[in-house]
């Protein structure tokens, strides 16, 4: 009888274990990204902006239509160069305002791009800043860049 008892324990403890390993690397906090800067001069409300990641390759963000206009749709795409995404997601916060959780998952479209649509947060100012934090899960690392522009109220 106690062999058997034993053997449960065992099992048991077995079967234990076996879950811990299991559940660990999904509550294992994410890396932390690598910040890169975007290339000087960089105004999403002008046009695409890049920056490089170290070791290599290059990200782009494009926002669309221009002017960007809160609480209107805005198409996002992001390209990749000589680097291979995997997720891909951009956060547009206010620079010197709170403006909320405004977080979009960028859905693949292939050869390296990634899109989706996005809609900003109504401020109560005629002028606003933003950043776009593109935040990129590669094959080189985790990366994020945060591209500025601004918006007026109309």
């Amino acid at each position: 009888m106690r062999g058997k008892i034993l053997g449960w324990i065992g099992g048991l403890g077995a079967i234990g274990v076996g879950v811990a390993l299991a559940v660990t690397p999904m509550v294992l906090p994410p890396a932390e990204p690598i910040e890169v800067r975007a290339e000087s001069g960089c105004d999403l409300q002008r046009g695409p902006c890049s920056a490089e990641l170290p070791g290599g390759g290059r990200m782009t963000l494009v926002l669309t239509p221009r002017p960007v206009i809160p609480m209107r749709a805005v198409s996002v795409q992001a390209t990749f160069d000589n680097v291979l995404a995997r997720e891909v997601s951009v956060d547009f916060k206010g620079v010197d305002m709170n403006m909320g959780d405004n977080r979009f998952v960028l859905g693949p479209d292939g050869s390296g791009r990634f899109s989706g649509t996005a809609s900003l947060s109504v401020c109560i100012r005629d002028r606003m800043e933003w950043d776009a934090w593109l935040l990129a899960n590669t094959d080189q690392g985790l990366f994020t860049a945060p591209f500025r522009f601004e918006t007026r109220r109309q």
